[in-house]
């Protein structure tokens, strides 16, 4: 069973998550002995951190930020260790042994597909963030598949 979560509909506000959706699918999935691979939408930034980082204009998703904003990068970081360390029926997601998968993404970007390069783009800048990204989703879901579009 796959879930998509929306980092703008998860953390509305600054640091207050609400994980409501993936709470009821997970449960369904462990109901019915179900596996659940978790997709987080972080290309979805939250409206509040759209003034606070570099954005470009995602074709799908409008306005997000630049995969290396270092403000964005912090506030990505805080939602992928809430999003772990959520707890569902007791037990954080990250324990969770019916959660198998993370289709991780990149700050503002669901995988990376460039078409055409963006304002402060480099490959090197591309490059560090892929590595810290998945450095991030790595140290919060250590026992989980990841998978990251690159």
């Amino acid at each position: 069973m796959l879930v998509r979560i929306y980092w703008d509909k998860s953390e509305p506000q600054e640091n207050q998550y609400s994980f409501t959706n993936l709470d009821s699918t997970v449960q369904k999935a462990i109901s019915l002995g179900q596996s659940v691979t978790i997709a987080p939408m972080v290309m979805a930034v939250p409206t509040w951190l759209e003034s606070k980082c570099a954005t470009y204009n995602d074709p799908q998703f409008g306005k997000t930020c630049v995969p290396w904003d270092a403000t964005g990068l912090s506030a990505l970081q805080n939602f992928i260790n809430a999003l772990s360390t959520h707890q569902i029926n007791g037990t954080a997601i990250k324990d969770l042994t019916s959660v198998r998968q993370i289709n991780a993404s990149l700050l503002g970007m669901q995988s990376v597909r460039l078409t055409t390069t963006f304002s402060g783009y480099s490959a090197s800048k591309m490059k560090d963030a892929a590595i810290t990204t998945a450095g991030y989703w790595a140290s919060a879901f250590p026992k989980k598949n990841l998978y990251l579009g690159l």
